[in-house]
């Protein structure tokens, strides 16, 4: 049957995407057409399975899609990034419309006091950084991803420089840990910028404190939020 379909599909003049044009598990969910340059939502969605992640495929679809289509010019930050899962939507989406740079800062220890939560081999987690680098190299952007393996302040220091576009705040949950990563990262960011708050829920008062706090100290032209996640547009 199979055949039949793409027989049929030929002598109507449509060309049949070959598997092999997809590296690792990167598979289109409907290879009809020879589209270059048209992303397969639902192979980012697959692919990001195979990856230990906090956030939701659907969720980090959203993230694509938000980083890929916006129109500012500039760098991708996103603080926190554990296996890659987040990771994956992101610099695949700064690879996609060649807009700036993506920097993944991680310390790869956990959050203090929740270490246990970020288990995924070794107990005492020194294996994590060897994961996320392993999963980045497997879906092919280890090009794209700059890790930055140290603390925020270390972190923003060396992107001192940095116009920021896109940031994704999934760190530290708590009231000081949001802070302080604004207080680090907004000042570089660019007009129209976005930021993307996970987590924005009341199962972390000190974020939504934190956050709400920032909202109105600045002004922030849109809002939306899915899936416990929060968008400001700048």
């Amino acid at each position: 049957m199979r055949r039949i379909v793409k027989l049929l599909l030929s002598r109507l003049g449509y060309k049949i995407i070959p598997e092999e044009r997809f590296s690792g598990s990167y598979s289109p969910s409907c290879p009809l057409l020879e589209l270059r340059g048209i992303t397969d939502l639902e192979a980012l969605y697959n692919i990001s399975l195979s990856i230990p992640g906090m956030i939701s495929p659907k969720s980090g679809q959203m993230l694509y899609t938000l980083c890929a289509f916006q129109k500012t010019h500039g760098d991708v930050v996103e603080i926190g990034s554990w296996q890659g899962r987040s990771t994956s939507f992101l610099a695949r989406a700064v690879d996609d419309s060649s807009n700036g740079k993506f920097f993944a800062i991680d310390h790869f220890r956990g959050n203090v006091g929740k270490e246990s939560e970020y288990v995924v081999g070794e107990t005492d987690l020194s294996d994590l950084k060897e994961n996320f680098q392993s999963n980045i190299a497997r879906i092919g952007l280890t090009e794209t991803v700059e890790v930055m393996d140290m603390d925020n302040v270390r972190a923003a220091r060396e992107l001192e420089e940095c116009s920021v576009r896109f940031l994704f705040i999934d760190g530290d949950h708590s009231y000081e840990g949001v802070k302080k990563d604004l207080q680090l990262f907004v000042p570089k960011l660019c007009p129209g910028a976005i930021i993307v708050f996970d987590d924005y829920s009341k199962n972390f008062p000190g974020l939504l404190v934190a956050v709400d706090e920032f909202l109105t100290e600045t002004k922030a032209s849109r809002l939306m939020t899915y899936e416990n996640t929060l968008v400001v547009l700048l």
